[in-house]
């Protein structure tokens, strides 16, 4: 019998990492009390920690610049909808003005 994992897509935000980080921070303070475990045990969780909030920078900025070029292709395409449009107009006004000029 096949085990099936689902997973929900979550959208993530600053909060939800942060709180992850601070669940990793609490690990590693753990890992510092435990006598069994190694000082850099408990570095190899605050590095990760920095790589999650150095992740999520990185997240913010591109999800910032695919806000600013999706403003950008939505301007774009009004103009491509509506440039024809004008122009016809522009090209019919002219031809009624050559017509009344006959």
């Amino acid at each position: 019998m096949a085990v099936q994992i689902q997973t929900a897509v979550t959208p993530i935000d600053s909060r939800i990492v942060e709180n992850a980080c601070q669940h990793l921070r609490t690990v590693s303070q753990f890992l510092l009390e435990e006598k069994e475990c190694q000082p850099s045990d408990s570095k190899g969780v605050l590095v990760v920690v920095e790589a999650l909030l150095d992740l999520d920078q990185e997240r913010q900025r591109l999800h910032d610049a695919l806000e600013a070029e999706t403003i950008k292709a939505s301007v774009l395409r009004h103009k491509l909808l509506n440039v024809p449009l004008e122009t016809e107009k522009e090209i019919q006004g002219a031809v009624n003005e050559a017509e009344k000029q006959i």
